[in-house]
């Protein structure tokens, strides 16, 4: 299927059942992203609101949001992105 492989495939259809918006509130936002995924259920999404020109981080563990924040630039969220995995995973600070 395509130049992807079934990976890249399978890829897209898993981020879609994390990043698929729960409520009114959401609307309008693409997901782009599924930056991480721990193993509570806890996941950090990147989206965009074509809407406007900023980017959203979103922490979600089922079908709560536990965080969100709005970004300039996508590179910025993802930076900011990796520092909110060190503080929803305990693993990641025993690690260091």
């Amino acid at each position: 299927m395509g130049n992807g492989g079934p990976s890249a495939n399978s890829s897209v259809i898993e981020s879609g059942r994390f990043l698929a918006p729960t409520g009114s509130e959401h609307m309008g936002e693409i997901p782009l992203a599924l930056l991480w995924h721990l193993a509570d259920g806890t996941s950090c999404i990147l989206l965009k609101d074509p809407r406007a020109e900023n980017w959203q981080l979103r922490i979600t563990r089922a079908n709560e949001t536990l965080r969100t924040e709005v970004f300039g630039n996508p590179l910025v969220a993802m930076t900011v992105a990796k520092q909110w995995r060190e503080t929803f995973d305990p693993a990641v600070e025993s690690a260091r």
